[in-house]
């Protein structure tokens, strides 16, 4: 059942990306979910690839891209 919900929200973060790195964060203002439920579909999308993204003030963290 979690799967059938969660497959437009995969979709959508496929179209979101591109070359350049998104944060979670980002993807979940974009799609109206939560920070977390982003960074856990956003890992099940096919061909993201991962870097760390310096934010100021937070640190590095993960961003998600299409490698081209």
């Amino acid at each position: 059942k979690t799967q059938k919900e969660n497959a437009p929200l995969i979709e959508k973060i496929a179209t979101l990306l591109t070359s350049e790195p998104k944060l979670a964060s980002e993807l979940a203002s974009e799609m109206g979910v939560s920070t977390q439920k982003a960074s856990a579909l956003v890992k099940k999308v096919e061909g993201v690839s991962v870097c760390d993204v310096k934010v100021k003030g937070k640190g590095t963290q993960k961003g998600y891209f299409f490698a081209e």
